[in-house]
């Protein structure tokens, strides 16, 4: 399940342990130049989220898309 179960304080609602959701991280994080050690900041998180939501969607409606470029 890509979503987590409760709600987070931080506001997240992707589940990281997620194999999805994995892969769409460590890809965000190469395509923003942020190193595979460093966690995102409270606002990349955010935008991240948004991306993968906004693809998800667009993926579960049956259109064909990609990961939005973002910044």
């Amino acid at each position: 399940m890509i979503f987590l179960d409760v709600p987070n304080k931080y506001g997240y609602q992707l589940d990281l342990k997620d194999p999805l959701v994995q892969k769409l991280y460590w890809r965000y994080k190469d395509k923003h130049h942020i190193p595979h050690w460093c966690p995102l900041s409270d606002e990349e998180r955010l935008d991240f989220e948004a991306q993968v939501m906004e693809w998800w969607e667009r993926r579960s409606n049956g259109r064909p898309g990609s990961l939005p470029a973002g910044k």
